[in-house]
This record gives structure tokens, sequence and C-alpha cells, in this order.
């Protein structure tokens, strides 16, 4: 039973972390843009995936988790930067109780990638959906805030010519942890 158990994760792992899949999973966590933070419960029933970090106005699902340690408890949804594949949710709700609350305004998917070749089929793919889903370039170069980051950055263009864009969407390349993150946002009143 454990060889068949082991068997099946592994399939299922070498499934999960083939190439082109951060496009699909994007794709699918952009729907619960606008949603109720606790739909995103969805993703645990729909597609496997366990919650690893909760909070009032966050929620973190990865397709596998350990305990976390004492330091990641302390700070919200830093356990997703040491797993390979994660996707959170996040709403600009400031709630003093509760858990999962507000709409949700920000959207991030994160994979770490080792192969030269997979992290550029990956980005191709991110760039790509991110044009597909109407965002318009708008800034690119190495972060500021962060020494070992690129960045590429789009905007949804508002219907009013007159008013600033407030959604957008952004690509890192980090190497450190080493991995693709794409995130999805719109600014909090």
């Amino acid at each position: 039973m454990r060889l068949l158990t082991f068997l099946i994760g592994l399939t299922l792992s070498s499934f999960v972390f083939s190439n082109e899949i951060a496009k699909g999973w994007s794709q699918y966590a952009h729907t619960f843009l606008d949603k109720p933070l606790n739909s995103t419960l969805q993703v645990m029933k729909d597609e496997g995936f366990l919650m690893v970090d909760v909070g009032g106005n966050y929620v973190g699902y990865a397709l596998r988790g350990d305990r976390t340690s004492t330091e990641e408890r302390q700070q919200p949804l830093s356990v997703l930067n040491r797993l390979p594949f994660t996707v959170d949710f996040q709403s600009c709700d400031q709630p003093t109780e509760g858990f999962m609350v507000g709409t949700v305004n920000r959207i991030t998917v994160r994979l770490m990638e080792d192969e030269t070749p997979g992290l550029a089929l990956e980005l191709r793919d991110l760039v790509m959906l991110t044009d597909e889903l109407g965002y318009q370039k708008t800034n690119f170069g190495n972060s500021q805030g962060k020494e070992d980051q690129t960045f590429l950055l789009w905007s949804m263009p508002p219907a009013d010519a007159n008013t600033k864009p407030s959604q957008f969407a952004e690509i890192q390349i980090n190497e450190s942890p080493h991995q693709l993150v794409w995130t999805v946002y719109k600014n909090c009143p």
C-alpha cells in the first residue's frame, strides 16, 4: 500500500511540475478575482490543494505541505516561499476577527523551477496569458525593493481614459528562492 501511495504521489508530482503549467493554474486562479475570499476553498475541493496558511484577509494553498515553524506562523504567507508550487489569495479587508474575510483583490501563483528551459517556457506562457487577459505592458526592469528580482508589469486599461489604472499583473523572476511569481492585483480603496 505504501508503494502504491508513493507511486501515485510521484506520478502526480511529475505531472504538476512538468513544463507549461503556470499558465493554466494562473488562468484558473484569476477566475477568483472580485469573488468572496472564502470561495477560494473550491481550490481544495476541485483541485486537491492543501490550505497551508490562513488569516483574516488571506489564504494560501499548496499541493503539499508540512508543519510550519514558529517564525513562519508569525509572518503571513511566508511558508509559501519554500514550497514548490503555491497559490494564494488576499483581500483589502482588515478584520479584527474571523478568517478569509472580504473580496479577492490579489492573487499570486508561485512556481519554483530549477531548469532554465522550464523557466523560459513558463515565463513565455505567463506573458502570453497576461496579454490574452487584456493587460497592457507598463514597465519592466530590476526590482528596487529586492536585489535578486526582475519584474514585468502590466495594467488593465480603465474604462474611462481620464482615470489611472487600478488593476495590475506582474511577473517576478526571483533568484532566491529560484521561482517565477505571477500576481494580479487591484488597488485597495
